[in-house]
């Protein structure tokens, strides 16, 4: 069971870090729109917050290198009160 395991984590890719070095032009914003379907909003208690932690673990390791954040398009709650 232990081969296995120590196979597996050989196939794992890299872990991306954020850099130390931030970038040297302004931080862009990049407005990412979200979907999820009934199906998975009743299978995922907090869906929302995972998306959100999610973007902000993405913005972590990108806005250091590329100057880059990452953002839902719109907020959930305007969403649902869309419908």
């Amino acid at each position: 069971m232990d081969y296995a395991r120590e196979q597996a984590r050989t196939l794992a890719p890299a872990k991306l870090e954020s850099s130390s070095q931030p970038s040297t032009g302004p931080v862009r914003k990049i407005r990412v729109r979200v979907y999820a379907d009934s199906d998975s909003r009743e299978q995922v208690v907090r869906w929302r917050s995972s998306v959100v932690s999610q973007l902000q673990r993405a913005s972590a390791v990108m806005q250091g290198p590329l100057g880059v954040v990452f953002e839902p398009a719109r907020r959930f709650d305007e969403e649902a009160q869309a419908r």
